[in-house]
């Protein structure tokens, strides 16, 4: 088992000025893009809560927190991700740290080109997208009628968004991949997702106390990108009621129950990832009987699933 930070194994993909529009080169049809990696609290060096799904050149967002759309201009080492090649955003819980992007993203998404959107998360969904278009709508129609050249009409927009508002276990298709949400244990109703595609899995958690419904929803999956929160140096949570977040060693209970092969560890907060950090976690998945990859997650990096 090793524990990597930054992860040499990975595609680093620095920030590349300019727009650009051709489409970022992804070396696999089937990735996972740590976009936004931080927690609650700002750090310019994380943003928050992001996990891109990349398939076949589609994203298919997980949260949009603050910071993450520029994380998504920033891009790969040829150029930024288009905007408009999301196809879908899932939230898994509407925390501000999870959701606050949305407007930035989905403006961007449409100004580019971007026609039709999946738009899924727990109730309440509807309503942040009904905002959008009402309160910024004056906004919105500007950028509509000085928008003939780049092709944007109301679709995308004002029409055109598929909203699913979903609670509990579900199945459904977005484009090629295959979607399986759980209920998790958080202070608001928090979805988890697996994604499948070409015999292949990812899973990401959202914000979750321990909870055998991650585990179950997670088994054999290649990729798990987990909460992980402040808790690194593998302590419990401080008193005070109910957790809503995992301990590390939980953590490490949930990969090693699930037999994942690699575990992404995100939602981290302003701490230095450095050589003692890894040697405690690396000691305490070792301790907790998993043997996979754990990766700590860093804004612009691709995982190949």
């Amino acid at each position: 088992m090793t524990v990597e930070a930054p992860n040499p194994g990975g595609m680093r993909l620095p920030g590349m000025a300019g727009t650009g529009l051709a489409p970022y080169p992804h070396q696999t049809t089937f990735s996972v893009l740590t976009l936004g990696s931080g927690s609650p609290e700002l750090n310019p060096a994380r943003a928050s809560a992001c996990t891109g799904i990349q398939y076949r050149g589609a994203y298919y967002l997980v949260d949009t927190g603050n910071g993450s759309a520029l994380s998504l201009l920033k891009g790969g080492s040829y150029g930024p991700y288009r905007h408009r090649d999301i196809a879908g955003i899932l939230f898994t819980h509407l925390h501000q740290d999870h959701v606050t992007d949305y407007f930035d993203m989905v403006t961007t998404r449409w100004s580019e080109g971007g026609k039709r959107l999946d738009l899924v998360g727990p109730p309440g969904t509807a309503e942040l997208h009904r905002f959008l278009v009402t309160f910024f709508g004056d906004d919105l129609r500007y950028r509509l009628r000085g928008g003939d050249r780049a092709g944007i009409d109301e679709e995308g927009m004002f029409r055109g968004v598929d909203i699913r508002e979903l609670t509990g276990s579900r199945e459904f298709q977005l484009g090629g991949v295959r979607v399986k949400t759980a209920e998790l244990t958080h202070s608001l109703l928090n979805l988890a997702y697996r994604f499948e595609a070409d015999g292949k899995a990812v899973v990401v958690s959202g914000d979750t106390a321990f909870d055998r419904r991650l585990i179950d929803l997670a088994r054999g999956a290649d990729v798990l990108v987990v909460d992980a929160n402040p808790w690194a140096d593998g302590s419990a949570p401080p008193p005070g009621g109910a957790p809503s977040h995992m301990s590390l060693p939980e953590v490490v209970r949930v990969a090693a129950e699930a037999a994942v092969g690699t575990v992404v560890l995100t939602h981290l907060w302003p701490l230095p990832v450095d050589e003692a950090l890894v040697r405690r976690t690396q000691s305490v998945f070792s301790n907790g009987g998993y043997s996979g990859r754990v990766v700590f997650a860093e804004d612009g990096l691709e995982v190949p699933v």
